[in-house]
């Protein structure tokens, strides 16, 4: 059932096919760093089977980049 098509899936749809196929699976969500501000639909950027169970990373699908702040 997981493959490498996954990769883009929106997350709250393939979250609730691994629920309904009994399929154990774990997530983090990535940040980015610097003056960056993330937003809209988690989606699925990489995942991985540890010990029987999926691991997925997941990343907003949209971001920008923050104004400087003045001191």
């Amino acid at each position: 059932m997981i493959s490498d098509s996954c990769l883009g899936y929106k997350w709250n749809e393939l979250s609730d096919q691994l629920k309904k196929a009994g399929i154990a699976f774990s997530y983090k969500v990535t940040t980015p760093r610097g003056r960056l501000e993330s937003w809209g639909d988690l989606r699925v950027v990489r995942f991985r089977i540890i010990a029987g169970s999926y691991e997925f990373i997941l990343a907003n699908e949209k971001f920008a980049v923050l104004p400087k702040s003045t001191p």
